[in-house]
């Protein structure tokens, strides 16, 4: 097996995941739409992935191997828009996996001058982000995010989006990409419930946690 694992997202409904190593893409339960975790590494414009068949080490240690060689690999970073209809765009072959990297989000949140993401992973190669109390943003990158994948459907990974707070992925909006109008009610209450858990907190509290 190759020493250089990476983490790899596939769609929900792959056919041969069985046959795959695989986990859920993070501790909420498997929903809908919403991809899995798979180990692998590109050879040929291809990914080889790792098979239930062929382990030589534990799943965790293949995770942690993956995880650990993902923190070697920065996309490429753009800001796009401008004022209220700012985003991020990162793209590379690992670049929806770095919704995984928690210092990677937390370098895009401050880019973004803001606390909490809302993030879209819509295909292999793409990771948007925007601010998840800004309305207009939300709106622009929904509508940029359901470009790509119509164009190559090959490479169609989820219309899903997640909510990342300080760095980690808080759950998945239930709302697709091309039909979100504005945040979900649900980012709104999980903005709601954290702006009033920081408002009981002294001083000291808000400035060293």
């Amino acid at each position: 097996m190759s020493e250089l694992i990476l983490p790899h997202f596939v769609p929900h409904d792959r056919k041969d995941l069985d046959s795959i190593l695989h986990r859920p893409m993070f501790t909420e339960p498997q929903g809908r739409s919403i991809p899995f975790l798979t180990y692998g590494n590109w050879k040929d414009n291809q990914f080889e992935f790792i098979r239930t068949e062929s382990l030589d080490r534990s799943p965790d240690e293949i995770h942690a191997k993956a995880m650990k060689n993902l923190l070697n690999f920065s996309p490429e970073t753009k800001l796009i828009g401008k004022d209220k209809t700012k985003m991020i765009a990162s793209v590379l072959r690992t670049a929806p996996e770095k919704i995984l990297d928690e210092n990677y989000m937390n370098d895009l949140a401050f880019t973004l001058k803001c606390q909490n993401l809302i993030v879209a992973i819509p295909s292999s190669v793409m990771l948007y982000a925007v601010p998840a109390d800004n309305t207009e943003a939300l709106m622009c990158m929904a509508s940029v995010a359901s470009i790509f994948p119509k164009d190559s459907p090959d490479f169609i990974l989820t219309k899903r989006l997640f909510c990342v707070a300080n760095g980690k992925i808080s759950f998945a909006m239930d709302t697709l990409v091309d039909e979100v109008p504005t945040p979900s009610s649900m980012v709104q209450e999980y903005l709601g419930r954290k702006q009033a858990e920081e408002s009981k907190k002294s001083f000291w509290e808000r400035l060293f946690g």
